[in-house]
């Protein structure tokens, strides 16, 4: 019963973070016995009598008739991150999101390096007549005539590109 109450509470967790919280007016965690069956009954699965009195009981606060859903929460296995945080879980999961996508972008860039000097490496390697060759054939795959190619890298329209353009 507990696996089914926490995935209805963490499916449903922002409308029944908002509830409680409007029925804890106090914020002391601690709601009234009607108003928790109420909620209950709006976001979780119906309950019989005999279930709702044993959480009464288990969760009762004295002869107040109030209930502590903070520990039914936690004894429950809702994870909420902090008691004031109206977002709980999804807070959680945009910081995990934030965190992998970080990692993948630090992957990313690191094999990125890797490719580009394993490419110098290669490039290094190769004899000149080699390199020519196929600068050619990528010239002849494009569109544009190798006049055309190196001008439109040319920066002053002399006729000459730097070594740095040439390479691009």
């Amino acid at each position: 019963m507990g696996n089914i109450l926490c995935e209805k509470i963490e499916h449903n967790w922002a409308d029944f973070s908002k509830a409680m919280k409007s029925c804890d007016s106090a914020g002391c965690g601690m709601v009234d016995k009607d108003q928790f069956k109420r909620i209950l009954q709006s976001f979780c699965p119906p309950l019989s009598d005999r279930h709702y009195n044993m959480l009464c009981e288990q969760y009762n606060d004295g002869a107040n008739g109030y209930i502590s859903y903070m520990d039914f929460l936690r004894n429950v296995g809702v994870c909420t991150s902090a008691a004031g945080d109206l977002n709980g879980v999804s807070t959680e999961i945009v910081h995990g999101s934030q965190l992998r996508e970080e990692l993948r972008q630090d992957d990313l860039s690191a094999r990125m390096k890797e490719i580009e000097s394993q490419a110098t490496q290669l490039v290094k390697k190769m004899p000149v007549e080699e390199v020519i060759g196929k600068l050619k054939d990528c010239v002849i795959g494009q569109e544009f005539s190798p006049r055309e190619s190196f001008l439109a890298f040319a920066k002053q329209h002399k006729g000459r590109i730097s070594k740095k353009d040439f390479r691009k």
